[in-house]
């Protein structure tokens, strides 16, 4: 108790400091303020002055930084190990079956999305089913349980600090002209990125710049030494480091010293960390619903080929105030001393697309077994590509390419980024893509297992099962007309609400059991989650 006066002292100057508005800041103290093409030159890793703003003047995070704190975050059967090509990995000590949970683990920082906002719980990330969601009085933004408070009080910690920042961000954020409710949400919310940002910082400060937690969050990789090669990477994280610092409400690089942050480089370092160690959340139906980061989650490594999977179960024998939690779990067998990797990505993508993906966002181009596996000169096929292929009927090797077969990938590609693009700003449209697509792709001789195909078919039951309307969710009593209900009961034509959402769901089992059967074919067992 004797530090309790200290403390109060401490909060309240850092408060006064924080209400602090600087007029004009020093130029090489400038953050908040920064134009655009500064904040470039800032970011740029090629600069040739060699001033304190170089990125190249700052030290990488060390790979073994932390490596203790991460190791607690392990169960026993777990361990942490290095490989000179791969870097840091997580290996078993003794044999797991097909089915079995690796590691369960709550997130350290994680958000939802924006569409999710009032639907979902921001403390658990539950649905709300029966009882409606209670909205914080102030920023009218986030949405909570009604369970005694708990997750309210239990995101507090968090969510006062992030309080008046999503007010403020509202209040300057600039007028649209579009009359669209999700566009306009959309304009007064910042991204997931920067509110996950937001809320990692936060959670740093309140844990202690020493702690376990922080130095945890500090082993992992960043790859700014990488953003040299790919332009638009390094004009991405440069608006996202301008829009984390308008979030914070910083002034100057000053001002980001209570999260640990005392130079640009180690801005762009925090980023980097986010853009290449986070991941989505899930529903149980795979439905991305929000962002979250996890350093012992980030120390598993990558193949197109995994041994395991995250999945986001919802157990109801786990704890609310522990959710959301992400469990890793053995998809095959896995031997004592075998390194446990997943997926970072659509693993149902062809290899070119996911060598893309991977170089994009991760810096790496991928080696695994279905990657280095011998391409169209030999006799092994990749089941995605099948379509694409003509093999001899004697040695089974690749002779040519089917016209026919490849201008309807061509179309149905196009077709699958349309749809994807309007997945959640028009999902009527979307769904009319996939529906008029997936047939004619079929009579094409597509096989269900190829790309695009099975791209468009697990888009489509995802539409299906995401807009999907019970008949008994609404309140409001559909009564018809009196002239119709005098009708005889056999020139009642047209279909009742029951029989619309019969139809919808027998659909959307249909494709759910085709997408099953051709992901099975290809041995990934819905490994892209």
């Amino acid at each position: 108790m004797a530090s309790f006066a200290r403390l109060k002292r401490d909060r309240t100057q850092r408060q006064a400091t924080s209400s602090i508005v600087t007029t004009k800041s020093k130029p090489h103290e400038s953050v908040g303020n920064v134009d655009l093409e500064s904040a470039k030159e800032l970011v740029s890793v090629n600069s040739p002055t060699g001033t304190d703003t170089s990125l190249d003047q700052s030290p990488q995070l060390s790979s073994t930084l932390g490596l203790d704190n991460l190791e607690a975050f392990l169960p026993s059967d777990l361990n942490i190990k290095s490989r000179e090509c791969q870097g840091r990995g997580i290996w078993t000590n003794n044999r797991k079956r097909a089915g079995q949970i690796l590691l369960a683990e709550s997130q350290h920082a994680a958000c939802l999305s924006t569409r999710f906002l009032p639907s979902h719980c921001s403390a658990c990330f539950l649905e709300s089913e029966a009882k409606p969601l209670k909205r914080c009085a102030s920023c009218k933004l986030l949405y909570y349980c009604d369970s005694r408070k708990d997750c309210q009080r239990r995101d507090w910690s968090v969510h006062k600090r992030e309080c008046p920042a999503l007010q403020k961000w509202a209040a300057t954020a600039p007028e649209t002209t579009s009359d669209k409710e999700s566009e306009e949400s959309r304009t007064i919310i910042p991204s997931d990125a920067i509110r996950l940002l937001g809320r990692s910082l936060w959670t740093k400060q309140k844990q202690g710049l020493e702690s376990a937690w922080t130095k945890a969050m500090n082993a992992m990789q960043s790859h700014r030494a990488s953003l040299s090669a790919e332009q638009s990477s390094s004009e991405l994280h440069t608006h996202m480091a301008h829009a984390l610092v308008r979030y914070l409400g910083a002034e100057s690089i000053k001002d980001l010293a209570v999260y640990g942050i005392g130079s640009i480089p180690a801005l762009v370092d925090l980023v980097s960390q986010l853009t290449t160690n986070a991941f989505a959340v899930t529903d149980p139906a795979l439905m991305p619903i929000g962002v979250s980061i996890s350093p012992t989650i980030a120390l598993f490594n990558h193949s197109c080929e995994p041994n395991a999977v995250l999945v986001f179960s919802r157990s109801q024998h786990r704890a609310r105030k522990e959710e959301p939690a992400v469990e890793v779990v053995a998809i095959r067998d896995i031997a004592a001393d075998e390194e446990v990797l997943i997926s970072y990505i659509d693993s149902t993508l062809p290899r070119e697309q996911r060598q893309e993906a991977l170089n994009v966002t991760y810096y790496f181009t991928c080696d695994c077994s279905l990657c280095s596996k011998p391409r169209q000169e030999g006799t092994y096929v990749d089941p995605r590509e099948e379509n694409l292929l003509t093999r001899c009927v004697r040695c089974g090797a690749v002779v040519k390419d089917t016209d026919s077969v490849l201008d309807a990938v061509r179309i149905g590609q196009e077709a699958l980024e349309k749809a994807t693009r309007l997945q959640f700003s028009d999902p009527k449209k979307s769904m009319q893509l996939t529906t008029n697509l997936i047939p004619i792709l079929t009579s094409a001789g597509l096989l269900p297992s190829s790309h695009p195909l099975l791209a468009l078919s697990r888009l489509h039951t995802t539409l299906l099962i995401t807009n999907y309307q019970s008949p008994f969710e609404s309140d409001t009593i559909e009564i018809n007309s009196p002239q119709i209900q005098e009708l005889p009961q056999d020139d009642l034509s047209g279909k009742t609400r029951m029989d619309d959402a019969q139809e919808h769901l027998d659909e959307a089992i249909s494709f759910r059991t085709s997408n099953s059967g051709a992901s099975s074919l290809q041995s990934l067992e819905n490994c892209s989650v």
